[in-house]
């Protein structure tokens, strides 16, 4: 039996010719340097349509969800409203960690590449969101489900900081993840929890030089700095309630 390969030719070769077409507007406007993007890199060219793709998600879901959690609040009672929050939690996130990781590879951010990982890990939570979506069991489940996949997700960054030391991505992740988490772990306990974490892990890695030293005292210098920030919005809430 013979293939037929002239389809995915035929498509390879417009993928191609766009991508030079692209690289001739876009060089002549000054907006990247040729040294920049591979223009007529097939797989860079795939990469960008995908990003604009969830971009597009992005912005459709967020009105979307926006305006049934607005009707929650009016109409439904606080669980529920809790329950729809953390499914855009999940949405946001699982979005993010993909678009966050195409603009990483299109630009060569990272010294080695983890598109394939950190895709999948972006699909793996918008599976869940779909199944919370459409499970009345797992959407009662979704703030529990969330917080675990939050801190198995610490976890994969934790990980990724100790043994890519060269890679300044998950430190800048961790450092998000840290600034967010008062608004996404609830109770408040299990912020503590994660914070008391945080600060073992951060004298862990100097006690025992688990990563360069200046990584170490980046880390801990805004975890403070971010740490504090958090309490301040802690005080307000007392203050005013």
């Amino acid at each position: 039996m013979v293939v037929n390969y002239s389809f995915y030719t035929s498509l390879l070769s417009g993928i191609t010719y766009f991508g030079n077409t692209l690289k001739a507007v876009i060089t002549n406007w000054y907006v990247f340097a040729p040294e920049i993007i591979f223009y007529n890199n097939p797989k860079l060219i795939i990469l960008g349509l995908s990003l604009l793709g969830f971009l597009s998600i992005l912005v459709y879901q967020f009105f979307r969800i926006k305006a049934k959690i607005g009707n929650f609040i009016e109409k439904r009672r606080e669980a529920d409203t809790a329950n729809n929050e953390y499914q855009l939690y999940t949405l946001f996130f699982g979005i993010a960690v993909i678009l966050i990781e195409i603009i990483n590879e299109i630009f060569k951010i990272r010294p080695k590449s983890l598109l394939i990982t950190n895709v999948s890990i972006g699909v793996f939570v918008l599976i869940i969101y779909v199944l919370t979506d459409k499970i009345k069991v797992l959407r009662d489940k979704i703030q529990s489900v969330f917080i675990v996949s939050f801190f198995i997700y610490i976890s994969y960054v934790v990980s990724n900081i100790i043994y890519l030391p060269n890679d300044v991505v998950p430190i800048i992740t961790f450092l998000i993840s840290f600034f967010f988490s008062y608004n996404i772990l609830k109770p408040i306990k299990i912020y503590w929890a994660f914070v008391a974490f945080t600060f073992t892990f951060l004298t862990i890695t100097v006690v025992f030089n688990l990563i360069p030293l200046k990584s170490s005292v980046l880390l801990i210098n805004f975890s403070i700095v971010t740490f504090i920030i958090n309490q301040v919005k802690y005080a307000e809430i007392d203050l005013f309630y």
